[in-house]
């Protein structure tokens, strides 16, 4: 029988030692996943808050429900890059994989 895994989309903080302090008590409860929305309020950027989180705890996975893609926000291209990168500095440097992502 396969495990249950249980994540969180969790809210707004106000400093990163709250936020990193939110991420550790979840991974201590047992949550496997952090997820954070994009939304063009008083919330983080979700790139630089999921980075944050991963390297604030040891094995929580990390990602966005949902990342805004409009003329007035960002576009595909712009939020490409920063989640690449989330990739390879929370999950795969963890499993012991390459620090580089193939093309």
């Amino acid at each position: 029988m396969k495990t249950l895994r249980f994540g969180v989309n969790v809210g707004p903080s106000r400093s990163r030692a709250e936020w990193a302090e939110k991420a550790r008590k979840l991974e201590d409860l047992g949550y496997a996943t952090l997820t954070v929305p994009d939304h063009l309020t008083e919330f983080f950027a979700p790139m630089p808050a999921l980075i944050s989180a991963a390297e604030t705890t040891k094995n929580l996975r990390v990602g966005t429900n949902v990342l805004n893609n409009d003329k007035k926000s960002r576009s595909t291209a712009l939020s490409a890059d920063p989640a690449k990168n989330l990739i390879l500095f929370s999950y795969l440097e963890r499993q012991g994989a390459p620090a580089t992502l193939p093309c």
